[in-house]
């Protein structure tokens, strides 16, 4: 549960995004956005791989972790459009039929309709650390739990 995909919408809704591959579309799909014609029923797909490592130490408050890869696929007809971090909107780049890495801060609108902010999200990279108190290493069942909700040991 390491990204985060939350919508520009009043109030927001956030979405935690597992390793492995989430849907987004019209219909039958992960993440359904179903008021919006300009998306496609199975629109793009969103690719997370697995944290490169499982196990942190934390020795001050601000320790970094690199983020597992997060991809999106267009799959659309129409198209997907993704604004970079500190980006102007008028930077928003058309991804169709590719596939693009995303990161922390990025916006991502689904569709080229009128409801913006119905289809637009910001992906956001917020890593979850499971903390142990034990000195010896974790037990095998302990790491494959981190590491199918893309969490972090420390």
């Amino acid at each position: 549960m390491s990204w985060r995909l939350t919508s520009t919408t009043d109030p927001p809704v956030s979405y935690f995004l597992l390793p492995g591959t989430v849907t987004v579309g019209r219909k039958n799909c992960h993440l359904n956005i179903e008021s919006e014609k300009s998306v496609s029923r199975s629109h793009a797909k969103l690719k997370i791989s697995q944290p490169s490592r499982t196990s942190i130490e934390i020795k001050t408050q601000t320790q970094q972790v690199e983020p597992p890869k997060l991809v999106l696929e267009d799959t659309s007809s129409l198209g997907t459009f993704v604004t970079s971090d500190g980006a102007e909107e008028s930077e928003e780049k058309k991804v169709h039929g590719q596939e693009v890495p995303l990161n922390s801060g990025d916006r991502v609108r689904f569709g080229d309709g009128l409801n913006a902010s119905k289809t637009s999200f910001v992906v956001r990279f917020e890593p979850l650390v499971l903390a142990t108190r034990s000195a010896a290493a974790p037990e095998e069942s302990l790491v494959k739990l981190a590491q199918q909700g893309g969490m972090y040991l420390a």
